[in-house]
């Protein structure tokens, strides 16, 4: 017994005294790469399920990046097992870790055996809280009888500036007693309480062979700001901390294909093998495009990012220009190599980082393909349909280049207007409502396709457009809410929202085409979604993103900003959207002819099909 304290009292030194540096092979030995992978097991299970004062009011940015200076140094699995206890014991004091799954020893109590008075607490997650950009998910330490525990303040409730709730999320609440139980490999075990109980004054259960002064103290040495993806400390937490946020709280597990475990061994070894800030923001953006989830883009304000001054799509196979602010590069050249490596290729490397439907996952690449971080040249080879050209251009900073010159609002002929919904005014859209209302025909673009009017108010999608569409009231596709009080998406249910959208006298009464493509996500597959089930108009095009549902936006350390889809939506029919989207009943398909017209063929297809329904 006084070996294994005396183990303990060597870790928590090594804690204190361990200098701000790790050094690893290229990708990281086995051993390594096992002992951060049991670091981050315990790490979620912990942060977001442990109900104890002590794990609500940690810095868990500062830990993530204190725990993996430790565990990556031990070289054995014993070593690795009381590294973990010195570490997650002081903020989990209720919790085992142990050796050999079928010798489980009897729970040590850490509180009086009298509960009487006492009440039990646990953690409720309706979606997840993560900061206060979460938008309209919450996470919360609850009393089983109804009250935010005493002593949340710190972690979940000053951070949001909202005041304390007095009832539960949601009804759904861990039973006493109900532990998890976590393999760690290397024959090492975690059982871990959901639930405590505690009194007026906190959380009972103490552990003293682990206090957390050692740790509060070593962590609060670490100054976040001084650190970037530079550093291989940060690099290896923010693996840990982004997996295990979309591990336990994605809610699309059960339709994406994915071995999530595999996935944080690759994105591991990969940190290791990164050695900048900007390779570190491809792996992250790997990690994530897994998810296969529109929303889960990962960025950082202090890397600036240069593309390719054209943009292309794919016609025929070929990847053709389609418009370009270069003078020397023309609509439908063919782009065959970027600074000598075939095109094709360097599409397939771009799509991996893309996160996103089958669909949307090629025309995102194409905006991103010969991307750099730098504002430099590239070396570029086309074939202009007789002969290859070689051009050397500069990148552009990230902008939308625009393939047509659309007016956003424009009157079409035979009583047809054309309103882009991105970028018509109010002002303009009011002047001529009382000529819409009489229009045969009005075809609604929801692309990313005319040019913006600086300084003007635009229209409202919502109360401009949609409410004028009917006269009926119109419900939202069905919003799912995660209820989550386990770890692992453990029994996961959902609570079902929608809103309704009130008519304002279906104003608008002539026939509808609305086109879409895939860069329509979120609230305008919302829009498209009450287009569909209620048949409203015609949809032309390619089908929306397949992405839809409040994102849930998260900082990570270093300065990078990640999201996801925070919640489950389906159709209004309960038929699946994500990866789905809206789909046209009339696609789109691009011709090299009408490209070197400079003809949108898009908007083309709507006024076939409106001026065939109109007599």
């Amino acid at each position: 017994m006084a070996g294994r304290y005396n183990t303990v009292k060597i870790v928590l030194f090594f804690l204190i005294i361990s200098p701000f540096t790790v050094h690893f092979g290229q990708n990281g030995s086995e051993r390594e790469l096992n002992n951060l992978k049991a670091f981050a097991r315990l790490y979620g299970y912990v942060r977001f399920f442990h109900p104890s004062d002590e794990a609500a009011n940690l810095d868990w940015d500062k830990f993530a990046v204190a725990g993996v200076e430790v565990v990556i140094k031990c070289h054995t699995g014993e070593e690795l097992k009381d590294t973990l206890k010195s570490l997650f014991l002081p903020v989990a004091p209720t919790m085992n870790i142990f050796s050999r799954e079928n010798e489980i020893n009897p729970k040590e109590v850490h509180y009086r055996r009298d509960t009487t008075g006492l009440d039990v607490i646990a953690w409720q997650h309706y979606g997840v809280w993560l900061s206060p950009s979460s938008n309209t998910y919450r996470s919360y330490r609850v009393f089983r009888k109804g009250k935010v525990a005493a002593g949340n303040e710190n972690a979940d409730i000053k951070e949001i500036n909202r005041k304390p709730r007095h009832t539960k999320l949601f009804k759904k609440f861990p039973a006493s007693g109900d532990d998890a139980l976590i393999s760690l490999g290397e024959k090492i075990y975690c059982t871990m309480p959901l639930t405590l109980y505690c009194d007026s004054a906190g959380t009972l259960g103490k552990n003293l062979n682990y206090p957390l002064a050692p740790l509060k103290e070593r962590i609060s040495k670490i100054e976040l700001d001084r650190l970037t993806g530079n550093d291989l400390s940060i690099r290896l937490a923010d693996i840990i901390i982004a997996w295990n946020i979309y591990q336990h709280f994605y809610p699309y597990f059960d339709i994406v294909n994915v071995d999530w475990n595999k996935v944080l061994k690759q994105s591991l070894a990969e940190a290791i093998a990164d050695s900048t800030g900007t390779e570190f923001l491809l792996t992250l953006r790997r990690m994530a495009s897994k998810l296969k989830d529109g929303h889960a883009y990962v960025s950082s304000l202090g890397i600036k990012e240069y593309k390719l001054p054209f943009r292309m799509d794919i016609v025929d196979g070929k990847i053709i220009v389609t418009a370009s602010v270069a003078d020397e590069i023309k609509p439908v050249w063919q782009l065959l190599s970027i600074d000598g490596k075939p095109a094709d290729a360097e599409l397939k490397i771009t799509e991996e980082l893309i996160p996103g439907s089958p669909h949307s996952i090629t025309p995102l690449a194409l905006l991103d393909i010969g991307s750099s971080f730098e504002n430099n040249k590239v070396k570029l080879l086309f074939n202009d349909g007789d002969s290859d050209r070689e051009i050397t251009v500069g990148r552009i900073s990230s902008q939308w280049i625009q393939e047509y010159d659309h007016s956003p609002i424009e009157k079409l002929g035979n009583g047809i207007y054309y309103i882009n919904v991105n970028y018509a005014d109010k002002e303009e859209f009011n002047s001529v409502l009382p000529e819409l209302k009489k229009a045969k025909g009005i075809i609604f673009d929801l692309r990313f396709s005319a040019k913006p009017r600086n300084g003007k108010t635009r229209i409202n999608i919502w109360s401009d457009i949609l409410w004028k569409l009917t006269d009926f009231d119109l419900q939202s596709a069905r919003w799912n809410y995660p209820e989550i009080v386990y770890p692992d998406r453990r029994g996961l249910s959902f609570a079902e929202t929608r809103w309704t959208a009130a008519s304002q006298g279906g104003g608008l009464a002539g026939y509808k085409v609305f086109i879409t493509d895939s860069f329509d996500i979120s609230h305008m597959e919302t829009f498209m979604g009450i287009v569909e089930n209620y048949k409203l108009g015609n949809i032309v095009g390619s089908a929306t993103a397949g992405t839809n549902g409040n994102s849930n936006t998260f900082p990570l350390p270093g300065g990078y900003t990640a999201s996801f889809t925070g919640m489950k939506v389906l159709k209004h029919d309960l038929s699946q959207h994500h990866l789905i989207g809206i789909k046209p009943d009339y696609p789109v398909i691009r011709t090299i002819k009408g490209i070197k017209e400079r003809r949108d063929e898009y908007l083309e297809k709507a006024l076939q099909v409106l001026n065939s329904k109109i007599k």
